[in-house]
């Protein structure tokens, strides 16, 4: 079992975990120090000491940037006033007809759209999925400036709703 002196509020399993910890119930705090029971002193400490607090909601808000890239990026798009889905299954569908429409400029799609089925020349498919694949680029791309806005520190909630590509 190891110890070491907390007097602030901190993460202590991301800590505990950082030493090497497998298990919750190994962990205690009792207002002054942290116990570990199944780590040694020496990881415990480096890991005390390495422990950054503000990297926890660095953390979060990374995971919440994912989140809403995820939800842009899902959300579907216009293209010639066709709705056309943009969840993972409809890119895939799409993707593969694109492919067809490459190697048979003849080939016609019939596409289930939102509002019914519609028939798509292999020019018009490969205009979808062209459409497709940039509104999955600009969803990355604003995902990563903002993770460069939180790298740099100048991140804030109010730009998690900012710049997302219209669908």
């Amino acid at each position: 079992m190891a110890k070491v002196p907390c007097t602030e509020v901190l993460n202590f399993v991301s800590i505990a975990r950082q030493a090497g910890s497998t298990g919750d119930e190994a962990i205690r705090f009792d207002g002054e120090f942290l116990y570990v029971d199944d780590v040694e002193q020496a990881p415990l400490e480096a890991a005390l000491l390495a422990y950054d607090p503000l990297a926890d909601e660095r953390d979060r808000s990374a995971s919440r940037i994912a989140a809403r890239r995820y939800m842009a990026e899902v959300g579907g798009i216009s293209v010639n006033s066709m709705r056309i889905n943009t969840d993972d299954r409809s890119k895939l569908l799409i993707n593969g007809a694109a492919v067809e429409a490459m190697l048979d400029p003849g080939y016609v799609l019939r596409w289930k759209a939102e509002d019914g089925f519609v028939d798509l020349t292999a020019q018009q498919v490969i205009a979808v999925a062209r459409a497709v694949r940039a509104h999955v680029q600009a969803c990355f791309d604003r995902e990563a400036a903002l993770l460069a806005e939180l790298a740099a520190g100048t991140f804030t909630e109010d730009l998690l709703e900012e710049g997302w590509p219209n669908g």
